[in-house]
């Protein structure tokens, strides 16, 4: 390693670390040319629960809420690497380098995740192979926001203060209420976190997508622990189960228009509406199976004919999809474009 780089090696341990550093390179403060990142000793995520069901058992629901989180992580490394949400250019060897290593301790109510080796793997694979300001600016970005605390510790009051302003409108809410009065604030979230995150957004479009994508790891997170008796999250918040259920049953929904771009198996063509056919998709990547329309305005004849080949001979076929998209829900889906897996 030459003197140079090592002058400009910055060691991250912390989220405090990786603000410090992004809210530099966000001013132009430093030059980014000859700059080496490494993560050492980063505080380790962390959840506590306790609860009948967490007792020498992991539930399903913890499960799915951590493969939401890892979702997260590939995505936002596709999207830095790849400029594609769409994880499909993942090799295996990128998978197993990002993939989550949760430990389980007492019992099964206690989750960490140590972060030092997942994100120097992310660091080699983005940092280490691209050029640029803007790769540091999204690193860096999903680093404090997945691995800190400030952010969940955000997300979370900003939930509660949603639910409560829905409960002033409702006449039965005392039990709502006392629900919510169980969260508990152990960690303020810094500030300066916040606003670096939010400078970062406006600098680089890429961490809008990361930032959503977190906050959809986050709910599924909490959700997974709705049937607990109390839940410490990230050393920063501690809340009842049923305080988990009231954040995360808002009724009032952000709609967002997304791309949901990838590999899928038509399931079903329902042609009885010409002029706007429905198609029930699957992802591969996700699983997830939504119906989206099919108008015959925006596409011709021979995308819609290798959509139906794709249904009658199950095989794959890359869609371009657009969705509007809330808290991993679809709705109003529409097949834009369609291409053999051969052709992409």
């Amino acid at each position: 390693m030459s003197d140079t780089a090592i002058q400009n090696e910055y060691i991250i341990s912390s989220e405090f670390d990786a603000i410090n550093l992004l809210e530099k390179i966000l001013n132009n403060e430093i030059d980014t040319s000859h700059l080496s990142l490494k993560v050492q000793g980063f505080t380790p995520f962390s959840m506590h629960v306790e609860g009948d069901k967490f007792n020498q058992t992991i539930t399903s629901s913890v499960m799915k809420g951590f493969l939401e989180m890892q979702t997260a992580i590939y995505k936002s490394y596709s999207l830095i690497r790849y400029n594609d949400v769409i994880p499909n250019k993942l090799t295996q060897e990128d998978r197993d380098d990002l993939e989550l290593e949760i430990k389980v301790f007492n019992g099964s109510s206690g989750f960490n995740i140590d972060w030092d080796m997942l994100f120097n793997a992310l660091i080699d694979k983005t940092v280490g192979r691209m050029t640029g300001q803007q790769v540091f600016i999204s690193v860096l970005f999903l680093i404090a926001t997945i691995g800190g605390h400030s952010f969940y510790q955000s997300y979370i009051e900003n939930q509660t203060e949603l639910r409560r302003g829905e409960l002033e409108q409702k006449v039965k809410q005392q039990e709502s209420e006392e629900r919510l009065e169980t969260i508990k604030i152990l960690n303020e979230a810094n500030q300066r976190t916040i606003d670096v995150l939010e400078k970062a957004v406006v600098a680089e479009p890429k961490n809008k997508i990361i930032k959503s994508d977190a906050k959809e790891a986050t709910t599924q997170l909490i959700k997974s622990v709705r049937s607990a008796d109390t839940v410490e999250f990230q050393n920063a918040v501690e809340f009842s189960g049923p305080a988990a259920r009231e954040i995360t049953t808002s009724s009032k929904s952000t709609w967002e228009v997304k791309r949901i771009d990838g590999e899928y198996i038509i399931l079903y063509v329902d042609s009885s509406n010409a002029a706007k056919r429905k198609i029930r998709i699957k992802n591969i990547e996700t699983g997830h199976v939504i119906v989206a329309t099919l108008e015959n305005d925006s596409l011709d004849q021979k995308i819609l004919n290798i959509i139906k080949n794709a249904e009658w001979g199950y095989t794959k076929v890359f869609l371009k999809v657009k969705t509007q998209s809330s808290n991993n829900k679809y709705k109003d889906s529409i097949i834009i474009g369609a291409s053999n897996i051969t052709q992409v």
